[in-house]
């Protein structure tokens, strides 16, 4: 008697092939999630890092605080990403300085101005809501004054007299001074040796960037 020959693929490969499938599936739904829900998932990054601060101002509020004005700021911040959402650049640098100013689950005077500073420049119509200001010398509602690091840097220009510019231009500059003269192209005549406040400092893989 002959054996009838089996047909069709084996099983082995059915299971490979839902095993593609799958992974296809994973992939496209990934993809969609970064494109259609993309911005959504950028708000509730940012809202996150956000709410974490509200907490710890709320149970630890820091001394010469408005709390009550900076937990406003936060939420008109929150609605102002609703009606006009950031770029994939500002949401992440807002996530990570919220981020690693909540890590040792207390804020202080210093580090919510520099939040407020970082909201507010990115919506300035929230300006009414300061409540404290990141200046060098800044005086708040105790009445002390706070001193922020300063570091001096190599600025270098095409044009002498631009270099004063850079006090004001708000661009972050790093502990480098070759990198100011890498943002510009052509010779380099003149540099000018400046100092400058320090608003943020990060370290990324050995090398420390300030702002």
């Amino acid at each position: 008697m002959e054996s009838t020959a089996r047909t069709g693929p084996s099983i082995g490969k059915i299971i490979l092939i839902v095993i593609l499938v799958i992974i296809l599936l994973l992939v496209i739904g990934v993809v969609l999630i970064r494109t259609v829900f993309r911005e959504d998932v950028m708000r509730a990054t940012v809202k996150t890092a956000i709410n974490v601060t509200e907490g710890q101002v709320r149970t630890n509020p820091p001394e010469g605080v408005d709390t009550t004005r900076y937990l406003a700021l936060c939420e008109a911040f929150l609605k102002q990403i609703e009606a006009a959402p950031l770029n994939d650049t500002a949401v992440s640098e807002l996530f990570y300085t919220f981020r690693d100013a909540s890590q040792d689950k207390t804020l202080d005077s210093q580090e919510l101005a520099t939040l407020e500073d970082l909201m507010i420049s990115n919506y300035p119509e929230l300006e009414s809501y300061r409540t404290l200001t990141a200046s060098p010398e800044e005086e708040v509602n105790t009445g002390q004054s706070v001193s922020r690091e300063t570091i001096v840097v190599n600025v270098c220009e095409q044009d002498p007299k631009n270099a004063a510019d850079w006090r004001n231009s708000g661009i972050s500059l790093f502990n480098d001074p070759e990198a100011p003269t890498k943002r510009k192209v052509g010779k380099i005549p003149a540099c000018e040796s400046i100092t400058v406040e320090v608003l943020q400092k990060k370290t990324v893989d050995g090398v420390m960037f300030y702002k």
